[in-house]
């Protein structure tokens, strides 16, 4: 086997790390048409009480269902507000918030399941996509009078498909904490979690 020096492998290093500041820049220089970096849009989404959680997590674990709620569905289709117990990188409890939609009519094995994580939406409670008044709808992206993203890519197809889908809003978003952000292991395992609550 051919030998790698270690100056060989530094060369490449740094080869990739130009090439990559370079798509970076090319990135920022292309015309944003239509979006405007300086808008301060909040979303005017009220946190109701399904939102506050004020239960004891002793004796419970990642996936317990606290509460949930129903919502508008596609046709053919149901779908809720949920709560449930999740954990962050630290392995603390606490509670987050999210939707399950699923096909109405029943199935006689299980159903495959869908895990749409969102991007980012902002760091306040008011950012979380299930607190729409119609959350449970395909993808609505960001514009001049939508504040941030909701709902789901391609919903419809997936739910014709058979598809169960899930979405988290994630650890601090709708549910009460502070949102973590740039803890991707928190974000994932919000995710996760919500899936494994239908799998049990």
């Amino acid at each position: 086997m051919k030998k790698i020096s270690q100056t060989h492998l530094q060369l490449k290093f740094c080869t990739l790390l130009i090439l990559a500041f370079h798509a970076m820049s090319l990135a920022v220089a292309q015309d944003m048409t239509g979006f405007d970096p300086n808008a301060n849009l909040v979303p005017d989404f009220k946190l109701t009480p399904f939102y506050e959680s004020r239960f004891e997590y002793i004796g419970r674990k990642p996936g317990d269902l606290l509460k949930k709620e129903s919502v508008q569905a596609p046709e053919g289709a149901v779908a809720w507000r949920v709560m449930y117990v999740s954990r962050t990188w630290d392995d603390r409890l606490v509670p987050v918030t999210g939707l399950i939609i699923s096909p109405s009519t029943p199935s006689s094995k299980p159903r495959p399941i869908l895990n749409w994580l969102h991007g980012t939406t902002g760091g306040a409670r008011n950012c979380a996509p299930s607190l729409a008044d119609n959350p449970a709808v395909t993808l609505v992206q960001r514009s001049e009078t939508v504040p941030i993203d909701y709902g789901v890519p391609y919903l419809t197809d997936f739910l014709e498909k058979g598809y169960i889908v899930v979405a988290t809003d994630y650890y601090g978003q709708g549910g009460p904490g502070i949102h973590q952000y740039f803890a991707g292991n928190t974000s994932a395992r919000n995710g996760l979690i919500l899936h494994e609550l239908l799998i049990r």
